[in-house]
């Protein structure tokens, strides 16, 4: 189809009448987990989606915080009962932001880039544009990436009330599909080579960049660090003569050759090269190209790119940085062009009773107003502070504005309340939720009617404590409680309680004093267990919980010197303050308790909290401990727990159990569909880097759409509906199973099965085995990598009673932590160059592969087309000498060096970029080292910078080919 009738057929569906559902009417910004669920959305909408999927794409891989993404849910009427999991949108919107320099008065101001996806329904895009008040359009530019080749009038009229000036340029984008992408032969070009740009080149493409007065050397060298790009380099002098990179929203983008360097296909090089890196990071490989630009349209139909669809790129701003992007264009399209128009006042509502749950950009209002109001609200001031600082999912703060009683405040609010859930284990080993609850009210009356408006709650089955102001639950609450539990004292209990606080300056000023014989510094996540263990109210917690809260929260631990043991601790624990104090017995009147509280107190108000603490009233040693720590006494509260006769946890009066977390689980193991797949690894991203190989597992099977990757899991057993849409999916088993088909010794095609899982419980995983039935245990090879240097003893028994037999080789798993991974400089040796490798070396790796007899040519082939790979080439004729893959579920593996080109480095060449190219698409680097293998160990610990995760094993059944 020609690009004239391709246009005509697209813009004559745009006058067909849609029959559309409602639309939510709240747009709201998309959390880490949200991220993974608008990305499978629109995984279905592609290549229509190709823009805001690669924005949303890079949102998760970067985790930038430059880079946020809007959306609002689909709203259909005539099914109430539509959860989150059916993941359905009316409009998602990517939105990044730059820093630039202004030329006329050298003022740091902000680029707005701005992609969108809508169900078609396009004048909703301008109400969610204005939605958006993170920009001030009176100050700063907004360049905006949407079909068509002029925007919606909708959209001309919402930026001519914000502009003075805008201009639209048309263009066609161009798109090369993911399968022809990942199958791109990258040919070589006598006298340079092609791999990845490093940061230090951001400054020459910057410096031919023309739209630069936009952007910053700083901007550029993150996206370089960060996503996918391509030069073309010089051998003999390793001279960057072309290059392109990628940059959301507009694909890839700033793509050059100097001048005395082109017709010589170098651009060609880099555009293949680029298009399947891109496509192995998951990203639909895309351009924009200006309709008027021949030249452009003409050389990327050559790379076997297809027109698409008409866009336009349009750029709102009234200064002197619209000038000189319009300078350097053929030809400018006036989009708007009216006087400004005169602001309406604000006008504060009314309180309307609606109770609201706050966005992030919410959460920054709120904490403004209560900052006014502190030390008096320091509890949900805290809370609102953890929620932003953790980013949780499971802390959500509701609000109700209301009018000002006074003109000094723009925004007034009536109540604030903050829930966060945790999950802990009854008795009966049901799981059960326990909902902390603080607030803030200029009006005791209405609380009670918005807990009640709180659907999140189960009333029926889940656990709710209660923090408030006052000795006593106001009596509506009572009620409420009556109501919700029944009339049996025995459900709930009150525990009247004191605040005191200490001021943050002084908190500030504190002076932390040494100790003899011990140290002090925050605890780390693996002081979880013992914080649990000595918690009296353990009960209505987890581990896990405590692990998160350590991580994301300050805390603080003396510790001996002579051995590390930690002795005292104190910790971190919303809305409670600052909770959790122990000191072991034996260590107990040396001074440890006060230099925990000490240090955490700085701690806690260098993060912006005000340090506080909640004492039971009847707690005499407590309040004197306090007191000489110079807290004030600031306000009754208390602390009020409630459930019903079926959820019951021991609280206050405790009986100390110590109960295994195990979980009631969905009895049928699933294989999962493409839509699951990206909820999986939602979850498994909460889990990293503990579950990095399943991740890496899952994503692979997401990216490369192969057929012989195979991800089962069990869902956790829910024993009621989901009271909301965003109810969190928990799993208790997932199974990544991949299939290598090979020769046998009598000539036969045989299946070699490579397994790698996660659990919770790992007596569950031999059950899940079983339950996967394509695998035939008694003729097929099995190779199975899990944790633990020894088979748990679940699967000996499972393979006992298959009559399998076979071979345990016991490992040690390394990582290298993303963000190391992205800031890793790779290294240039003289007389060699790392680039990706290519279909052509696949039969040199399996060559020199020890255990090539459990596979194939195509195999190794395969895993290069879809898959991060690395080789050191030698200049002089472009010989692959040193080399290493990615290889599921092993991780980093197949590292290898031609014997006559070892010790010089060129090991750690491939193993610095292929890091980073793991890193870039979104996996945690990881290699399997067998514990006997010293000088592995060595490399990568010493030289590389790798850690140990953990304790691993390879399992291989003896059928395994020799």
């Amino acid at each position: 189809m020609n690009k004239r009738n391709f246009v005509g057929s697209y813009q004559s569906m745009e006058h067909q009448q849609s029959n559309l559902p409602e639309a939510d009417e709240l747009i709201q910004i998309a959390t880490r987990k949200c991220l993974f669920h608008l990305l499978s959305f629109l995984d279905r909408k592609l290549p229509e989606s190709c823009a805001v999927h690669s924005f949303v794409n890079a949102a998760i891989l970067t985790a930038s915080p430059s880079y946020l993404v809007y959306f609002k849910r689909q709203h259909v009427s005539s099914t109430p009962a539509v959860t989150f999991s059916e993941d359905e949108f009316s409009l998602i919107v990517g939105v990044g932001m730059e820093r630039f320099i202004s030329s006329s008065n050298q003022e740091t101001k902000k680029c707005w880039f701005f992609s969108a996806w809508t169900d078609d329904d396009d004048k909703n895009l301008a109400d969610a544009y204005e939605a958006i008040d993170i920009i001030d359009w009176s100050l700063d530019a907004v360049v905006m990436h949407y079909k068509n080749h002029t925007p919606h009038p909708a959209i001309s009229h919402f930026i001519a009330t914000k502009q003075t000036i805008g201009h639209c340029y048309p263009c066609d984008q161009y798109v090369l599909s993911l399968k022809n992408a990942v199958h791109l032969h990258i040919r070589e070009i006598d006298g340079v080579y092609v791999k990845s740009l490093e940061r230090c080149h951001a400054q020459t493409v910057y410096d031919y960049w023309p739209y630069k007065e936009g952007t910053t050397v700083e901007n550029v060298a993150k996206e370089i660090e960060e996503l996918p790009s391509a030069g073309v380099f010089l051998k003999d002098n390793n001279k960057l003569v072309s290059w392109m990179m990628s940059h959301p929203p507009n694909g890839m983008s700033r793509l050059h050759t100097l001048q005395e360097f082109r017709r010589r296909g170098y651009a060609a090089l880099v555009t293949q090269y680029l298009s399947k890196r891109t496509a192995q990071c998951g990203f639909v490989p895309f351009v924009n190209i200006d309709e008027e630009n021949v030249a452009s349209q003409k050389f990327f139909e050559n790379m076997k790119f297809e027109l698409f669809r008409p866009v336009h790129i349009g750029v709102a701003k009234p200064s002197e940085i619209i000038v000189l992007i319009l300078k350097k264009n053929r030809k400018k399209y006036c989009l708007f062009l009216l006087p400004q128009m005169e602001q309406p006042q604000h006008q504060v509502a009314k309180d309307d009773g609606l109770l609201t749950l706050a966005t992030r950009k919410c959460l920054f209002r709120l904490l403004s107003f209560l900052d006014s109001r502190l030390p008096e609200c320091s509890a949900i001031h805290s809370f609102v502070c953890a929620a932003l600082i953790t980013a949780n999912p499971s802390c959500h703060i509701y609000f109700r504005k209301a009018q000002s009683p006074s003109r000094d405040e723009n925004e007034y609010y009536s109540l604030i309340i903050g829930i966060a859930a945790e999950c802990f284990i009854q008795p009966n080993q049901q799981v059960k939720k326990c909902w902390t609850v603080t607030a803030w009210t200029d009006d005791d009356e209405i609380l009670a009617n918005a807990y009640e408006a709180i659907h999140i709650i189960d009333w029926n089955t889940d656990t709710v404590i209660m923090h408030y102001k006052f000795h006593e639950p106001h009596p509506a609450i009572t009620n409420l409680i009556i109501n919700k539990h029944g009339e049996e004292k025995e459900n709930r209990m009150c525990y009247p309680s004191d605040q005191f606080y200490l001021p943050v300056n002084d908190a500030l000023n504190l002076k932390i004093s040494e100790m003899d014989g011990v140290y002090v510094k925050s605890l780390e996540p693996c002081h979880a267990k013992i914080v649990y263990d000595y918690w009296p109210y353990r009960e209505s917690t987890t581990v896990d919980n405590i692990t998160r809260e350590i991580e994301l929260l300050p805390s603080a631990g003396v510790f001996l010197k002579e051995n590390d043991e930690l002795v005292s601790w104190m910790m971190c624990h919303p809305p409670n303050g600052m909770s959790r104090l122990h000191t072991l017995e034996e260590h107990r009147r040396q001074g440890y308790a006060a230099l925990v509280t000490q240090y955490l107190s700085k701690r806690v108000a260098q993060c912006g909290f005000v340090p506080f603490v909640n004492i039971v009233i009847e707690n005499t040693a407590s309040y004197k401990f306090f007191e000489s720590m110079k807290f004030t006494f600031l306000r009754p509260i208390h602390v009020h727990y409630s459930t019903n006769n079926t959820a019951k946890i021991h609280f206050g009066v405790m009986e100390h159990q110590h109960i295994e977390h195990t979980g009631c689980e969905n009895n049928m193991i699933q294989l999962a569909t493409r839509k699951c797949l990206f909820r999986l690894v939602s979850f498994l991203d909460r889990k990293l880097p503990e579950a990095c190989a399943i991740h890496s597992f899952v994503s692979a099977a997401i990216s490369t759409a192969n057929p012989s990757y195979r991800v089962y899991f069990r869902r956790n057993f829910v024993t009621t509906p989901p009271t909301s849409a965003k109810e969190e999916e928990d799993y208790s088993v997932i199974v990544g199973v991949s299939k290598e088909n090979f020769i046998g010794n009598n000539e036969e095609v045989k299946k070699c099965w490579t397994i790698t899982a996660w659990t919770d419980n790992d007596e569950k995983l031999s059950v899940a085995f079983e339950e996967i039935h394509e695998i035939d245990w008694n003729l097929d090879v099995i190779v199975i990598h899990y944790k633990h240097h020894t088979l748990h003893q679940g699967i000996t028994h499972f393979l006992d009673g298959k009559k399998i037999s076979g071979h345990c080789y016991p490992c040690d798993q390394y990582i290298l932590p993303i963000k190391d991974a992205l800031n890793l400089q790779v290294s240039e040796t003289d007389g060699v160059y790392v680039k990706s490798l290519e279909r052509c070396h696949a039969q040199l790796v399996y060559d020199k592969w020890p255990y090539r007899a459990g596979s194939t040519v195509e195999s190794v082939a395969k895993e290069i087309d879809e898959l991060p790979s690395a080789g050191v080439f030698l200049k002089t004729d472009n010989q692959l000498v040193s080399w290493m893959m990615y290889h599921l579920p092993n991780g980093m593996s197949r590292l290898h060096t031609l014997e006559e080109h070892r010790r010089r480095g060129y090991a750690a060449l491939v193993t610095q970029y292929l890091s980073k190219r793991v890193a870039q698409c979104g996996l945690v680097p990881f290699v399997n080292i067998h514990i006997d293998n010293v000088a592995s160990y060595t490399f990568f610990t010493s030289m590389m910078g790798f850690q140990r995760l953990c304790y691993g094993h390879c399992y291989v059944t003896n059928n395994y080919p020799s």
